[in-house]
């Protein structure tokens, strides 16, 4: 599910914006209350389509989902997640 650039991508977005954000990261492998935390505390979550991104269900309205899913085979799930929770969902289609 992740795109074949991914170490890249994500070089990338922490060198961009390294002045005005700070970056964590996770494998969705923590105890749920730790992920919850995690995922309560963010203002942007970007994570390929998948089960740890059912967790923005925890983020506060207002903040930014920026969801990594394939052109081929896309689902809106998480979308209508993010919708019912009053966060702004953004796609990034990426060929697998």
């Amino acid at each position: 599910r992740m795109p074949r650039n991914w170490e890249e991508l994500k070089s990338y977005i922490k060198e961009e914006y390294a002045s005005v954000a700070e970056f964590e990261e996770t494998q969705g492998n923590g105890h749920a209350r730790e992920q919850v935390l995690r995922f309560y505390r963010a203002d942007v979550v970007l994570g390929p389509h998948g089960a740890n991104l059912a967790n923005i269900m925890f983020m506060r309205p207002g903040r930014h989902v920026l969801e990594m899913g394939s052109s081929q085979d896309g689902n809106l799930c998480y979308y209508s997640t993010a919708m019912r929770v009053n966060l702004t969902h953004h796609l990034v289609l990426h060929d697998k």
